[in-house]
Order: C-alpha cells, then structure tokens, then sequence
C-alpha cells in the first residue's frame, strides 16, 4: 500500500507539479493550510549549481562556462527560484580546478549589480586563499572539513586535526578589527556524512561527536552534513539527527547537503522530512543535476545534488502529509 505522500505524488499531475518559485507560491495559495505550514516550517535554500553544480565540468567543457554564461546560469536561478543565499565559486587553486579561476571577477561583476552581499557565498579551501577573498572584500564564506581523515588528506592535503587548527587561524583572521569590516557569515561543510569514498562506512558515534564539536558555540554560522557519496540511508540519519539533538545541537544551526538519485525516492523523502519535523530547514539545491567531489570520486560515481524540482516535490508531501495529519488528529 502506497504511503499517504506516495498516494499524493501519484495523483498530482505533471502539470501541477511546482518547477519553480512562482509555481510553488501558487500551490501553496490554493490551499490556506499549505501556505500555513510553509510559513511555520520556512523552508531555506541555499544554492550549490555555480559550486558543486559545476565543479566536476571536464577541462574541455570549462571554456564554455564564461563570466556570460555563469551571470546568464545566476539570474536564472535569481528570477525563476529566488534562493535565501547563493555560493558562486571556489578560490581553489584554479590548476586543480581551472572552472574557478575567475570566481572573483564573477564576484565582482555580481556584486556591482547590486546583488546584496549578504547572499553571496564563496568556498575557501584554507589560509592562503583566505587572505585573497579577504582582500577582495568577500563577505561570506563556505569552509570544507570531513570526518574521513583519509578523505580529507586527499581533497585538501591536510589531515582532520589540522584543518581544525588552520580553521582556527582562519576564523581569527576573520575577526580581525578593520577598517569597513562587518560581520561575515561562515558556513562550514562537514563531508562524508555516513560514508567516505576512499574508506568506506563511517561510525555514526564519531559523526555525532564531530558534528557536535562543530555546531557548538558561534565560530560557524551553518554547519552542513554533506552527504558526499549520495549513500546517506535514513536509518543513519535518524540516529545521527536524534543524538545531535539530544546532545544540546541547536538544529537551527544543521543544514543538509544531499545528493541522490535524479528520481522521486523514498529514502530521500524521509531524510527530508525527517529534518524538517526536528527543525532542520536548511538545503542545499541546485538547478545541475551535477555535482560531487570530483577530486575524490571517480565521474562515474558521482550523483547528482538535490535539484529544485525534486526539493518541491518533497516539500509538497510533507506539506501534504502533514495536513492530512491534523485532519486525522481533529476527529478524535
């Protein structure tokens, strides 16, 4: 027997599916109960496609991603989804991964539109580049750590202990009182969330106590599990979800990277709506259905990011599931 979300997914048609912000904005309004729980769940995206949507482009794709062709990708996704926050590009060493290395003319170019700077994220991989965004005025940043040691030796050259410690510098440096400095917002990815793709399976203990170590106090603002290989099963998230809480994480600070298959399934679901009933609103998305550590993991095994389609889709059966709850719950 099919759930009541599945029940849901089967009956909407094509056509009425959301695709976009307006469409969404549209099936919400149909319903007072759907605008309702959106309100009270306030479900945030933050968009990866100019991130981890491009990153894994092969070297002889990279001429076609221009300045024109990522301002073009950018208010496209501007005008048709609207997202809370954006991350544009890397300051990676562009030898690495070439697709970068005009991330702070796109900067630039986005910001003299008058793109507020509070929405514009770009990741730094450690210090030296650090001090290029901070020269460049750069105002938010997304830092890269992992629970995988051995994932984190090969994507950065630096084992786990010591990226916490250039983290560390990094923050002060941050921090340093200046002349136009305002506060700067730091999302911290943790990668390898369940399995890495060099050892395997990680232990949820050892997650739960790391992500606890990160999401504690103010140094970062967001701290996302970042499901790397696209293996995160639900019985896994549960438990690392459940012990976080339990063990004083403030949710609000969690937020999720996922990336899956391109098809409605219901592992995905469940995260989703698993991290939305513990008050966990915070995704990653993105209009590719590209991405991954290709520095890592080979192209082949690289699955796609959440895409935005298939965020509404998981948005509108929780959405639904929910009112169908309180229905049931009022006659007894």
């Amino acid at each position: 027997m099919l759930s009541s979300s599945r029940r849901f997914m089967s009956n909407i048609s094509k056509h009425t599916t959301p695709i976009c912000a307006k469409s969404l904005d549209k099936w919400l309004d149909e319903d007072v109960h759907r605008r309702k729980t959106f309100n009270y769940i306030n479900p945030t995206l933050f968009d990866v496609t100019l991130r981890d949507g491009i990153q894994g482009i092969t070297n002889n794709e990279v001429k076609k991603f221009n300045i024109l062709k990522k301002k073009h990708i950018f208010y496209e996704i501007l005008y048709k989804h609207n997202p809370a926050r954006f991350e544009i590009g890397s300051l990676v060493n562009p030898k690495v991964l070439p697709i970068f290395k005009d991330t702070i003319d796109l900067y630039k170019n986005l910001t003299l539109k008058n793109i507020h700077f509070d929405n514009l994220y770009i990741l730094v991989p450690n210090e030296k580049q650090l001090g290029l965004g901070i020269h460049h005025s750069i105002q938010n940043y997304s830092f890269i750590t992992s629970v995988s040691d051995a994932f984190q030796l090969k994507n950065t050259r630096k084992g786990i202990n010591d990226t916490k410690e250039e983290m560390n510098i990094m923050i002060d440096k941050i921090n340093e009182p200046g002349e136009n400095r305002k506060d700067v917002n730091i999302k911290l990815y943790v990668s390898c969330i369940n399995e890495c793709p060099i050892v395997g399976k990680i232990d949820n203990d050892y997650i739960i106590k790391e992500l606890h170590r990160y999401a504690y106090g103010r140094r970062f603002n967001e701290v996302c599990l970042s499901d790397t290989c696209g293996t995160l099963q639900f019985d896994d998230f549960k438990y690392i979800i459940d012990n976080c809480i339990f063990t004083g994480v403030d949710p609000d600070k969690l937020s999720l990277h996922l990336h899956c298959s391109s098809d409605y399934n219901d592992n995905t679901e469940n995260i989703i709506h698993y991290a939305l009933d513990n008050g966990i609103n915070k995704f990653d998305v993105s209009i590719m259905t590209t991405g991954g550590c290709s520095v890592t993991i080979s192209k082949e095994k690289l699955k796609s990011n959440l895409t935005y389609e298939l965020f509404y889709k998981y948005l509108c059966s929780y959405i639904n599931k929910n009112i169908n709850r309180n229905v049931r719950s009022s006659l007894y």
